[in-house]
């Protein structure tokens, strides 16, 4: 009896425990996931949106033919005055000051997303993803292994070495988990529960053994 009352009450704390998790998820989920996409910026007021005066990402907005950035570019060209911004650092500032989105080379945006004060986040996915070049003359005899060595560094793995050391600091990691991380149930979480269960398990042992004792 003794063991089965505390296996009732450590399966009982496990749901609650599993419960209270659940509705605490679904309850802050729409929040945390408020603006995952370019998409969810659009049909909302709350926050505003824009990028850099000048850079080629603006050109792109306003001559693009696909949505959603055609009508993203459309809404930015109607509030140019008050979404635009003259250099990344003035678009940083914003971000951190007011309700604003920032559209940007995502290398600066990492870079900053992934340092301190870790007060910014880089959310969404890529897109118009270009490449960088290297201008040699017409019929170069360096050509070819310019070629091979690049591909050869990429095979390898360098240039994602490259951007972990230099674009993707570790300053900010561990530092805010999202809502599905900090919503998981971890052994520690649960240890209460199996103590209980193996405590009560333990004083019913010592019982069965005092009662063939003294029987």
């Amino acid at each position: 009896r003794i063991s089965a009352f505390f296996w009732g009450i450590g399966i009982l704390v496990a749901i609650s425990t599993y419960t209270a998790n659940l509705a605490a998820f679904l309850t802050v989920k729409h929040v945390d996931n408020s603006i995952s996409s370019p998409e969810d910026l659009l049909g909302q007021t709350e926050i505003s949106y824009g990028t850099i005066r000048n850079y080629a990402t603006w050109v792109s907005f306003k001559t693009t033919t696909t949505e959603p950035y055609k009508s993203l570019g459309v809404v930015m060209q109607a509030n140019e005055e008050s979404v635009l911004v003259d250099n990344l650092q003035e678009g940083l500032d914003k971000m951190r000051t007011e309700k604003y989105a920032l559209f940007a080379d995502s290398a600066e945006l990492d870079y900053h997303a992934s340092r301190k004060p870790c007060d910014l986040q880089f959310i969404g996915r890529l897109f118009w993803q270009t490449g960088y070049g290297i201008f040699l003359p017409k019929n170069s005899r360096y050509t070819m292994e310019f070629n091979r060595v690049i591909v050869a560094a990429k095979e390898r793995g360098v240039f994602d070495a490259l951007d972990a050391k230099w674009i993707k600091s570790q300053e900010c990691s561990g530092t805010k988990k999202t809502v599905l991380e900090s919503s998981v149930i971890g052994l520690q979480d649960m240890l209460g529960v199996f103590v209980l269960v193996y405590g009560g398990m333990a004083l019913a042992l010592i019982v069965l053994i005092g009662e063939f004792v003294y029987k």
